[in-house]
Formats: structure tokens, C-alpha cells, sequence
């Protein structure tokens, strides 16, 4: 076992060592000559004119913030640049913006969200890719800007030019973070939750929970990974989805908290959960009837998410002090890390830093998720040993030794359940004539032979029903068919059976048999009806004894 934990800590050692060199090297040699594909784009960030209808404001640089209101129009204006005719197209990030462009003072693009009916869809962040028309060069850039937020009313992100496919391969590389993040914890889900819905034999709902947590977390990465438009052009899911995963998130992870870790408090946590779930639906009421957007609704949800959080932490710091619960501590430092994410990710929020998730945040999140997989799968291990164990001592137990079949108190089982739920069934008692003298005669082994041989005929002749042995050369039959002429066949191809088997043995088989109907609406005393089957038994015996 030393042996095994020393040879682990070098290899992983080895494996950190190298990780650290590559990256080392890698950034000593850094260098794009070997790039196949070179940043055919540049950007227009210097020199912006703010205008309010005519009246001047200030020149800027990009990235910027004006200071102004919701619903607020303003113009930015620069001249383009003399580059080459291979950059045409500009790159505009309208972060929940309605956005027009000019050039030369005519529209040669615009973004606008649909204000029309009570129904509407959410309002988007989206890329904007502008063709710009032949000798563009010299010419005036105009951007029409307005917001309904007040958190991006004076938002101007940075603007490039340059050809379409290079400046969409570099969004495509700089988020490629998050979607490789939100692509491992989607992967990671979906596992989850196939493993979680296709077996049954878990105890608990642990992994269903990890499983939708993990798919809601994952789906709010790509919604602020600004990639969606690469797959779709639906407003909704653009506009909407990483917003209404949030409260999905708090849900789910409320009940793995309930179904995993709290004892005491699982109806606070049940109730959290239920609460967030109502959260989203009227989170999309209030957005689609235009009462509140996304954005001002997230706000508030932040709020909401951070009070619950100090109640369920305070529960759970409660619980562990008062009832030493181990799972609590085993978990806290997993809880830790998605802590301080979320409080980092609601400090983002409220500086308005919209920009991206930062690579920290991404990083806690999977680290966070991978020592929570790695520890559900201990336990479902565990787990899975317990319950092979566990059937492995219900098949002893029910399980005769020496004929590998049904025993006593298998019988005694089943007897129980036909008394409650069985309006009739019938009893067969078997006992194996001449036991003690196959055991005189021919040795123990050849009697153990025997009553193993028995009991395989009666699996062959009562085909489909229970047969167990209740003792030493005795047998019994539990079977739903009540009908004579069925019972009859049975026993006859028994004995046929048993004289055929005779004939290839230096003695003869042959059993003793009784047998009833046992039936409720008579209110009979079972223990009188099987002593009445054991005396038809008895009488079978003594007329077979005389016979022979």
C-alpha cells in the first residue's frame, strides 16, 4: 500500500513538472510566425466624436462609458481609416443597445429591438458584422446609440475592421475558455443525468441534482460567452438564457445541498429550491409583458440569491455545530470555492464590469464541479459495493446450500406475502422415501445427491412456480395454480422423471406427496391446512411403502 501512494506521488509530480516547464517554455518561445491565419483586422478605438444631436461632448477612446440615461440617443462619429480593401466589414459589440450605423450619412446598418405588443423578446447583446462599402477609406463613421438600461445607456465597446472570417475567428478564440468550460460541464451533465435516469438502484438523488445543476451551469456559460450567435440567431435564447439559468442554478444546487449534505434543514432547502424555480417562471412573465427586462430583473434576483445564501450558509454552520454533521465540513471547501465565484460574479455585476466571465471565475467553476463529481462517484461506488454486499447476503439467505435453490425461510417469505394478497393457492408437501437408507447404503454424498436431484425434477415438473426445501429430505410447492387436472400432469411427469432417473442409479427415487388448495373465503386456519396437506402426505407415504 506504501509502495502504491509513493509510486501515485511521483508520477503526478513528474506530470506537475512537466506542466510547468511546457508552459514555461511555451511562453519564453513565444511568437505568431508559425500562424496560419494572421489578425487580418485592427481596431477603430482612438478618436471618437460624442455628439447629442448637433451640440459636441468630448472626444474618447474606446472602450467608453458616457454619462448618460436610459433611452438616451447619442452619435459617435470617426473617420475610417485609409486600410486595405480586404477589411470590409466593421465588428460592433451592442451590448442591449439599439444601434444604428452611417456612413457618410447614410444608414448602412442597424439593430433594433422590437419595442411592438405587450409580448415581446428579451433584449440582446449581439455581435453586429457591418459590410462596408467599396472605398469606405476617408469617409465618416456615424453611430447611432440608445439603451432602455440605464446599466449600458452609455456603453461604446471597442470597434473593429478588418475581414469578417479573421475578426470572427478571433471572438472565437479569445471566449474559447468559456466554451470549452461550459462544453466539459455540459458533457459531465449529460452523463449525470443518463446514469441518474436510467438506474435505479441509487438510494438517493444526488446525482440527478449534480446532473442538472451541471447542465444549467453550463448553459449559462454559453449564454455569457457571447459565442450563441455561431449557432443561432434566435432573440430568446440570446437574449434569455443565461439570465433564466441563474435562479435554475440556485434551485438545483439547494436540492443537492437537501438530498446530500443538511439533515435538519432539509425543508428550508426544499423550500429555497421551490422558490427559485417560481422565481424564473415569473422572471419570464415579467419579461415577456414587458413589465421589467432581464437585466433590471437580475438585479434584483442578486440581491435575492445573496440573502438566501447567508441563510443557508447560517443553517449549515448551525447544523454543524449542534449535530457534529461530517458532511458539511467534507463539502465546505468545495462550497468555498462557489462562493467566492458568485460574490466575485455579483461584484462584476454591480461595478458594471459586463464584459466577459473572468478566467478565474470559469476555473473556480470547474474545479468546483470536478471535486464534486469526483466526490458522487466515491460515493456511488461505495455505494454499489454496499448494495452487492447487501444482495449478496439476501441470496444467502434465502439460498439452500446444498440444491442452490429456495429455502425455509425463502418459503416462509413468500408464504407471507400469498396469505396477504392471494385469494387461493396451492400447497405441495414432497418428502424423499428411503433417505436412510441411500445414506446407510451408499454413503452421505449419494444421499445429498439425491435430495439435490429431487429438488432439480421439481423445477422441471412444476415449471414456473416457487419450489423450496423447508428440511432435510423435505420439499414444498407454493403455486398460484389451483386447477386438479394441471396438478395432476405435474405430479405425474414428476414421477416420471424420478423413474427415469432411477434407472441410471444404484437406487430408486421416489417421494412422498400431499397436496390442497388453500382458500381465503373459507377462514381456515393455515396452520390447520398444512397439517391436513402433511397428513395427505403422510397417507401417501404409507401406501407407497406397502406397495414397494
Amino acid at each position: 500500500m506504501q509502495n502504491y501512494q509513493r509510486n501515485r506521488t511521483i508520477v503526478l509530480s513528474l506530470c506537475f513538472l512537466f506542466l510547468l516547464l511546457f508552459i514555461t517554455f511555451s511562453y519564453i518561445h513565444r511568437s505568431d510566425t508559425l500562424q496560419l491565419l494572421p489578425e487580418r483586422f485592427t481596431t477603430l478605438n482612438e478618436d471618437w466624436d460624442v455628439y447629442f444631436g448637433d451640440m459636441y461632448v468630448q472626444t474618447v477612446d474606446l472602450p467608453t462609458d458616457i454619462d448618460v440615461g436610459k433611452n438616451t440617443t447619442y452619435f459617435a462619429v470617426t473617420q475610417l481609416p485609409n486600410t486595405p480593401n480586404s477589411y470590409d466589414h466593421l465588428l460592433i459589440r451592442s451590448s442591449l443597445q439599439d444601434l444604428t450605423v452611417y456612413l457618410d450619412g447614410e444608414i448602412i446598418h442597424q439593430k433594433i429591438n422590437e419595442q411592438d405588443g405587450d409580448f415581446r423578446a428579451p433584449l440582446t447583446s449581439s455581435w453586429e458584422l457591418v459590410y462596408l462599402p467599396h472605398n469606405y477609406q476617408g469617409k465618416q463613421l456615424t453611430l447611432e446609440i440608445s439603451s432602455e438600461t440605464s446599466a449600458f445607456a452609455g456603453t461604446i465597446n471597442p470597434i473593429y475592421i478588418g475581414s469578417a472570417d479573421a475578426m470572427l475567428f478571433d471572438i472565437i478564440k479569445h471566449q474559447s475558455l468559456n466554451f470549452i468550460v461550459g462544453l466539459v460541464l455540459f458533457i459531465l451533465a449529460i452523463v449525470c443525468l443518463f446514469t441518474a435516469l436510467s438506474q435505479r438502484k441509487f438510494v438517493d438523488n444526488r446525482l440527478l441534482y449534480l446532473g442538472l445543476f451541471s447542465m444549467t451551469t453550463s448553459l449559462w456559460i454559453f449564454g455569457e460567452s457571447k459565442l450563441l450567435q455561431f449557432i443561432t440567431g434566435n432573440p430568446f435564447i440570446i437574449g434569455g438564457l443565461s439570465y433564466l439559468m441563474v435562479p435554475l442554478m440556485v434551485s438545483f444546487i439547494a436540492l443537492y445541498i437537501k438530498e446530500v449534505i443538511t439533515k435538519r434543514f432539509i425543508m428550508l432547502f426544499r423550500i429555497v429550491s421551490l422558490s427559485f424555480g417560481l422565481i424564473t417562471f415569473l422572471m419570464l412573465y415579467l419579461q415577456q409583458y414587458n413589465i421589467l427586462n432581464f437585466i433590471e430583473l437580475t438585479a434584483i434576483l442578486l440581491t435575492i440569491i445573496l440573502i438566501s445564501a447567508i441563510i443557508q450558509v447560517g443553517a449549515l454552520i448551525y447544523e454543524y455545530f449542534k449535530d457534529k454533521n461530517t458532511e458539511i465540513k467534507k463539502v465546505a471547501h468545495y462550497f468555498a470555492i462557489l462562493i467566492i465565484a458568485f460574490l466575485l460574479e455579483i461584484t462584476l455585476f454591480y461595478t458594471k464590469t459586463f464584459q466577459a466571465i473572468s478566467s478565474m471565475l470559469l476555473i473556480g467553476f470547474l474545479i468546483f464541479f470536478i471535486l464534486l463529481f469526483i466526490d458522487t462517484y466515491k460515493y456511488l461506488k461505495r455505494s454499489a459495493e454496499q448494495a452487492q454486499k447487501t444482495k449478496l447476503l439476501e441470496i444467502l439467505a434465502y439460498q439452500d446450500l446444498l440444491t442452490g435453490g429456495l429455502n425455509r425461510t425463502a418459503y416462509e417469505r413468500d408464504l407471507k406475502i400469498q396469505l396477504e394478497t392471494a385469494k387461493h393457492f396451492r400447497l405441495v408437501l414432497i418428502d424423499l422415501n428411503y433417505l436412510k437408507y441411500i445414506n446407510d447404503n451408499y454413503g452421505h454424498t449419494l444421499g445429498d445427491h439425491a435430495i439435490a436431484s429431487v429438488y432439480k425434477l421439481l423445477l422441471d415438473a412444476f415449471d414456473g412456480e416457487h419450489c423450496y426445501r423447508i428440511g432435510g429430505d423435505e420439499f414444498a410447492v407454493l403455486s398460484n395454480q389451483s386447477d386438479e387436472r394441471t396438478y395432476q400432469h405435474q405430479l405425474t411427469d414428476l414421477r416420471k422423471r424420478l423413474n427415469e432417473l432411477s434407472d441410471t442409479l444404484p437406487y430408486t427415487l421416489d417421494v412422498a406427496v400431499g397436496s390442497a388448495v388453500y382458500a381465503k373465503e373459507e377462514r381456515q386456519s393455515y396452520t390447520q391446512f398444512y397439517h391436513h396437506v402433511d397428513q395427505l402426505m403422510y397417507k401417501d407415504k404409507v401406501e407407497r411403502k406397502k406397495r414397494s
